[in-house]
Formats: C-alpha cells, sequence, structure tokens
C-alpha cells in the first residue's frame, strides 16, 4: 500500500540514525534558566507501606524531615475508611 499520500514516508531499518535527529551530549539546558541559579536535587521516595493507615503521622514526619520533593506509595493493605472508603488522602 502506498501511504505517501497520508503523508507518511518510509524509513530505511538500517539506517545509521534516524532523519532529522541531531547528536547530543547532555539534554538541553531548560528554557528561562539563570546561570547563577542554585542546582536543587529532586529527591524521590519510594515506599511499600503496608497498610498505611496507621502510618500516615511518621509518613508526614520523614517526608517534610528530608525534604521528599515526589513519592510513590505502594499500598496493598489497604482497609476501607468508613468515610473516605478506599481513598487515601494527606494535606501537605
Amino acid at each position: 500500500m502506498d501511504y505517501s499520500r497520508l503523508g507518511a514516508s518510509t524509513v530505511d531499518p538500517q539506517a545509521d540514525e534516524v532523519p532529522g535527529s541531531l547528536p547530543r551530549k547532555s539534554p538541553p539546558q531548560a528554557t528561562g534558566r539563570n546561570n547563577n541559579e542554585e542546582n536543587k536535587t529532586l529527591t524521590m521516595l519510594h515506599w511499600n507501606a503496608e497498610d498505611i493507615s496507621r502510618k500516615k503521622l511518621a509518613l508526614a514526619n520523614r517526608l517534610k524531615k528530608e525534604d521528599i520533593d515526589v513519592v510513590c506509595i505502594q499500598e496493598s493493605h489497604l482497609t476501607p475508611h468508613p468515610k473516605h472508603g478506599r481513598r487515601f488522602t494527606m494535606k501537605g
């Protein structure tokens, strides 16, 4: 089938590089960034909570103490809350 009428073009699967690609040694700098700004590390936490309902205060304290930016919580023992069901919420 000829897909050229739809704007598609064939690419040689044995080609050395993708058409239009530019070799790069590192990602481009973000726009609007001042070189004098201090770089801040993004701090992430992955946690297998095992019944987070009982550990909410401990989690809040750890997030604040360690200045965590992103947290991924794995929970397989969440028991339904009488008011919220299986939804877990936390301020902060």
